[in-house]
């Protein structure tokens, strides 16, 4: 456990039973964690009550950050292994400082954020290093410590604030950049903002087979506005990014789990085995057992990208 007052950081070894990660810090203290599952599954239940659907529950590489203050608890399944962060208000102001990101930033630390990492190994990579470089400044103390500590935890908070954005993120507009721009720029700046709040509900809400509806309602806007943005930022509709985001998680589980297609089926908000493999084969032109074989096969034959380990921290 490494504890410097307003910045906490601990690695969660595996375990024999599920456990809750709690922040150390008092209740009446404004607080975030972040935890990064290196293996596993994480959970996210007891939402507030005008959330529908359940709970969040992701599997390794994965991470979540949230307000202590939020309406909810963080749990780790038996077996799984990660890293814990805590911050407080003091922690995070001086991480921040008055770059001009902050304030984007904070917008998006309203709201809890959940980042599926295991299909983007660059990306895992690089808040892996953040992790351990924390890890390391408090471990050795050493002249200007305190800096660096701070300089790592506003690189991670950038990660997350341009990976929860878009797939290829550009930052909000600055005010100086308003000032001299046009109603288009700050337009441009509010489209990026919908887009990062949309991502977040997506990864939320995504295996209960929310409708676009759902999602625009979420967001306080019309569905039109909501295809409209997407369309224009991205090139996709709301619903192909939905359509995405299950494909995604179906070939992850059919390559890195031994669920059965009716528990995938389940697990992914299909109503039956039979509407999945409907799916599954519409998207990637395979059925989903013969999808699976094949990567069986494929596995035999390719090397898998190696991932660091907590295991080895000092």
């Amino acid at each position: 456990m490494r504890d410097k007052g307003s910045v906490f950081l601990d690695a969660l070894p595996s375990g024999l039973q599920s456990r809750i990660v709690v922040a150390p810090f008092s209740a009446k203290t404004a607080a975030w964690q972040i935890v990064y599952l290196h293996s596993g599954t994480i959970e996210v239940s007891d939402l507030p009550a005008e959330s529908t659907g359940g709970g969040l529950r992701l599997s390794g590489n994965s991470l979540i950050c949230q307000s202590t203050a939020a309406n909810s608890q963080i749990r780790l399944s038996a077996g799984s292994s990660g890293v814990h962060l805590a911050l407080s208000e003091s922690a995070l102001a001086a991480a921040l400082g008055g770059n001009p990101e902050a304030l984007e930033i904070r917008i998006m630390l309203r709201n809890a954020l959940s980042l599926a990492l295991e299909e983007f190994p660059e990306r895992n990579a690089q808040i892996l290093h953040c992790f351990n470089a924390i890890a390391w400044e408090m471990d050795r103390p050493a002249p200007g410590q305190q800096t660096m500590i701070e300089a790592q935890i506003r690189c991670l908070l950038v990660h997350l604030w341009r990976f929860s954005d878009s797939d290829e993120p550009r930052p909000v507009a600055t005010g100086s950049e308003r000032m001299d721009g046009t109603a288009r720029t700050v337009r441009t700046g509010q489209q990026e903002i919908l887009l990062r709040r949309f991502r977040q509900l997506v990864e939320t809400y995504f295996r209960t087979r929310w409708r676009v509806s759902d999602y625009a309602d979420r967001l306080g806007i019309s569905a039109d506005r909501l295809h409209n943005t997407t369309t224009t930022r991205l090139g996709r509709t709301p619903l192909q990014l939905l359509h995405e985001r299950s494909e995604r998680e179906a070939h992850a589980l059919l390559t890195r789990s031994n669920l059965t297609l009716d528990q995938i089926a389940a697990e992914l908000g299909f109503g039956s085995a039979a509407q999945f493999s409907a799916f599954f084969k519409k998207r990637s032109g395979l059925p989903p057992g013969r999808y699976r074989a094949q990567m069986d096969r494929d596995r035999v034959s390719s090397a898998r990208l190696a991932e660091p380990s907590f295991t080895a921290w000092p």
